[in-house]
């Protein structure tokens, strides 16, 4: 069950690291191209393609801020293949390089504990 877009919400949900298109994702739901397109638009107020880059970028976000993992490895492995779109991407999105958000995390983490040592 549930509606279309739900479904292809919650596939994408899970199956973010994967390639994904409109054409695949029409395929896969039986639907016309346009029919995903406008449907989901409607329900969710973004673009199929921008759900599945913020989905990714959530899912990147969280493991900078756990991990060491490099950037180039975090966005290959999360579905972006081409690092310029993927920095400007990050910039555009988040306000700075993913390089600096790891650092302005790890310094807030920093003086979160130093203030709670401090109590």
């Amino acid at each position: 069950g549930g509606s279309l877009t739900n479904r292809v919400a919650d596939y994408i949900d899970k199956n973010f690291k994967d390639d994904i298109s409109i054409e695949s994702l029409s395929k896969m739901f039986n639907c016309s191209r346009s029919t995903l397109v406008h449907s989901f638009k409607k329900d969710y107020g973004v673009s199929v393609m921008n759900f599945l880059r913020e989905r990714r970028l959530k899912e990147i976000l969280f493991w900078l801020q756990i991990s060491e993992r490099g950037v180039t490895e975090l966005a290959n492995d999360h579905g972006f293949d081409t690092m310029p779109y993927f920095f400007k991407y990050f910039k555009k999105q988040i306000g700075m390089t993913p390089y600096q958000y790891r650092l302005k995390v790890r310094k807030e983490k920093a003086e979160k504990s130093a203030d709670s040592n401090n109590k």
